[in-house]
């Protein structure tokens, strides 16, 4: 096959610039990275190849050799795309990237534009071996078929003609090798090519319809998988682009930490959509609303993670005297996996920090160049995105969610009511701050998420969660101080109101208030049923790894209260304790300096 198509480019009737176009071009072709990322530019250069001249024999041969020479050179084509979208051209590419259908090219991925400018390089200096390949040999053999009867005797032969269409193809027509060794221009067009073209673009503004379904619905899948880290099904998605309405049926996002379960499982989404966006490859969503939802139920097939765990940050400040998950809870790491999934999602819901340009430094003083090496490392080059190049409106946006009668697994019985607006990927572009908010009709359960700091909107990033009559039993197990739960029986309600850190998605300093309903408590040894007790606990930290405040103070307050004396008295004598300990060090460190600077005196006097 490859034979044939080498000897078709040989013995066929094309010049050299039809055979450097289709060099070019199957170079440009390899080095797209794949479909869903440059659906737009993939189909353009098919266009072109179709409707120029240019040879398809060799357009195929240079495709695929293109594509593994991407592969190789995928880390070339990421900082060559750095160079084009972060230098002196970067304004060419934010209007390309920002304008209606050349938005579909993926020209904000750095490994795409990068790799389109190396593939035309690469294209000419093939196209320039090929012609001058090509015209070596034109030319030897029009020498030998003007300089040699044998020849002209054995190709005439029936036999000579079959034997060379089968391993190097058809014969070149009435044209003669002198002929075709200085034959020049040559018809740009290619009139069936053409024809074919037409067709396919009209029948894709026929079928737009039927088509921007499964497009969108594969763009949804991988922003969903994105945010959730795990596998996204969709069972369909179309689009009916007069009435300007979305349609998604059979959601399900698996659960990270559990990939036997669905996180969140929805029978049909329905939202308003813009058309005139989708030639811009934006999606806005007027108003999506869910039904039939549920969360926590058994998927029929274990899912996938998707892209990079969310690594827990460093803590550098964490409270002197503060605790950490482990110290209270047996099961902490599976509350982290839990809680590391929180993070991940309001990550997804803040968009993170707006990019920086060039090479301003971001939070922690990481420059965009090694902010983009990280990402790199984390999601793969040809996943990097200029996400400061796109203007106007966010990639993807919400207005309005809603989701009516959502059911939970975790808490049967229970039906929840969801709302959220101005969700995106670009939230400093959206006229209007993300907040998610959560409320069960019962009124046990509440949660309002807010984040207006992340998208540069007057106010703060609020956080408000009451969970009310949670049996304690149900969760006592999990608990552990010194080894023993210090709860059993009755109910507890939960508290907690404040702020995150500006700038700080997933960063908590926030007071939690705990309080317990007719609950045996256990302290030193000593148990004591209360009818109300109430804990004051201090968070700080990443929301997956806090440090966890207890004031003393307050503990043996409330133990007061509670009527607990005996458990009081526990409490003072265990402070009495850790004071005298901690003076004993004091005092120990104090006495060790004393000795330290005297013995120093008493060696200068002996010197």
């Amino acid at each position: 096959m490859v034979l044939r198509s080498i000897g078709k480019v040989v013995r066929g009737k094309a010049t050299s610039g039809q055979m450097m176009a289709a060099c070019i071009l199957g170079a440009m072709l390899g080095f797209v990275p794949g479909l869903s990322r440059a659906p737009g530019l993939l189909a353009a250069l098919l266009l072109v190849l179709l409707v120029t001249n240019a040879s398809l024999p060799l357009a195929l041969l240079t495709w695929p050799l293109a594509k593994l020479a991407s592969w190789l050179l995928l880390p070339l084509s990421f900082q060559a795309g750095r160079v084009l979208l972060d230098g002196p051209t970067q304004g060419l590419f934010r209007s390309l990237v920002n304008m209606p259908v050349v938005a579909l090219f993926g020209l904000e991925h750095y490994a795409v534009t990068g790799g389109q400018f190396i593939a035309l390089l690469l294209g000419y200096v093939v196209g320039l071996l090929v012609t001058r390949a090509v015209k070596k040999i034109r030319t030897a053999m029009a020498g030998v078929e003007a300089g040699s009867g044998a020849y002209q005797k054995i190709a005439g032969k029936w036999w000579a003609r079959l034997l060379a269409w089968a391993l190097i193809g058809g014969r070149r027509g009435k044209l003669t090798w002198q002929d075709l060794a200085t034959r020049t221009g040559g018809h740009p067009i290619r009139w069936w090519g053409a024809g074919i073209a037409l067709v396919l673009v009209g029948a894709v503004f026929a079928l737009q319809g039927v088509l921007a379904g499964p497009l969108l619905g594969r763009s949804l899948k991988g922003a969903l998988e994105r945010v959730n880290g795990a596998t996204v099904d969709i069972g369909s998605a179309s689009i009916d682009l007069a009435a300007g309405k979305l349609v998604v049926t059979d959601l399900a996002l698996a659960d990270p930490n559990a990939l036997d379960t669905d996180a969140f499982r929805a029978a049909r989404l329905e939202a308003d959509i813009a058309a005139d966006d989708l030639l811009r490859k934006r999606v806005r969503l007027d108003k999506l609303v869910i039904s039939d939802a549920h969360a926590g139920l058994k998927r029929a097939s274990p899912g996938q993670r998707v892209g990079p765990e969310p690594k827990t940050p460093e803590v550098e400040d964490r409270p002197a005297g503060s605790r950490t998950l482990d110290d209270y809870i047996k099961t902490a790491e599976l509350w982290r996996d839990r809680l590391r999934q929180v993070r991940r999602v309001l990550d997804g819901l803040s968009g993170d920090d707006k990019p920086k340009e060039g090479g301003e430094a971001g939070a922690g003083g990481e420059t965009a160049g090694q902010r983009l090496e990280r990402e790199a490392e984390l999601e793969g080059y040809a996943n990097v995105t200029a996400d400061h190049l796109v203007e106007g409106s966010p990639t993807f946006a919400c207005t309005e969610l809603q989701a009516d009668g959502v059911t939970s697994e975790a808490l049967p019985g229970e039906v929840f009511d969801v709302r959220a607006q101005h969700l995106s990927t670009q939230p400093w572009l959206e006229n209007g701050a993300p907040r998610l908010s959560v409320k069960s009709r019962s009124g046990k359960l509440l949660l309002d998420v807010g984040l207006a700091a992340m998208a540069s909107q007057p106010g703060s990033n609020l956080i408000k969660f009451d969970l009310k009559g949670l049996e304690v039993d149900k969760i006592s197990g999990d608990l552990s101080v010194g080894g023993q739960p210090p709860l059993q029986g009755g109910t507890l309600d939960v508290s907690l109101d404040g702020s995150w850190s500006a700038g700080r998605v997933g960063y908590i300093d926030l007071p939690l208030q705990v309080a317990l309903h007719d609950t045996t408590l256990q302290l030193g040894g000593s148990a004591r049923k209360v009818s109300l007790f109430l804990l004051p606990l201090g968070l700080r930290g990443p929301i997956d790894d806090p440090s966890i405040s207890i004031d003393d103070d307050q503990l043996v307050s409330s133990l007061k209260a509670a009527g607990a004396a005996e458990l009081t008295k526990k409490v003072e004598e265990k402070q009495k304790e850790v004071i005298d300990e901690a003076q004993k060090k004091v005092d120990e460190k104090v006495n060790e300096k004393i000795d330290d600077a005297l013995g120093g005196l008493l060696k200068k006097k002996k010197g």
